[in-house]
């Protein structure tokens, strides 16, 4: 299992000399951005995670957690109900209300609550999360650990490219793509977690849920 400084130290195996062109700081940014990459690249994330909000009266827009990775529904616990996910259009060509919000659209980092809440509502973010940044030499990655090598790839690639080497700097770009390609191919993080069937194959006396998940 590789640490933080492990693979700090695998990169300056290369020849690199810390203090010049980078530093430790810049590695150690070079191997989280490869850890965000590979969740959005590979859609591959960690744990679900709940996170709760209180609207504002008058705000419709809201901006979604730092940390997350891909939403899976948003939830008025009061009610226990999820949120219908719409398109922004169609909220943009809906009569202005205000009121509990009963939908949402995506738009840019964060979504569009509609009716425009008139209160304070809380509600609740369900989503998979991105993986923890490391920051102390102790830290893991959060991510498979046959594929911690590749975030070294990513980091030597950018260091090349720091250099000006770009030959060296192609050639790890291509490590880093090949990667990709085989972690996406074995561990790729399940779009869903909820049942195939359609509401017509359910018995009567279970319900399906009707609303769509992102």
């Amino acid at each position: 299992m590789s640490t933080l400084i492990d693979l700090r130290n695998e990169v300056l195996a290369h020849g690199f000399d810390v203090g010049g062109v980078f530093t430790l700081d810049d590695i150690t940014k070079y191997l989280n951005f490869a850890m965000r990459r590979v969740a959005r690249k590979v859609d591959y994330f960690t744990e679900e995670t709940a996170q709760s909000f209180t609207t504002v009266a008058g705000t419709a827009s809201y901006s979604w957690p730092a940390d997350l990775g891909r939403l899976r529904y948003l939830l008025l616990p009061a009610d226990q109900t999820v949120l219908d996910v719409v398109r922004l259009r169609d909220l943009d060509g809906s009569a202005t209300l205000t009121g509990k919000p009963s939908c949402y659209a995506l738009s840019g980092s964060g979504v569009v609550l509609y009716p425009t809440p008139d209160a304070a509502y809380d509600l609740t973010w369900r989503y998979y999360a991105l993986p923890a940044l490391m920051a102390d030499d102790a830290d893991v990655p959060d991510i498979p650990e046959d594929y911690h090598e590749a975030l070294t790839f990513y980091a030597l690639q950018r260091c090349y490219e720091r250099e000006d080497d770009a030959e060296m700097a192609t050639y790890w770009s291509q490590r880093w793509e090949l990667a990709l390609r085989d972690m996406r191919s074995d561990v790729k993080f399940p779009s869903s977690d909820g049942p195939h069937q359609i509401d017509s194959m359910w018995p009567a006396a279970v319900s399906a849920p009707r609303y769509v998940l992102p």
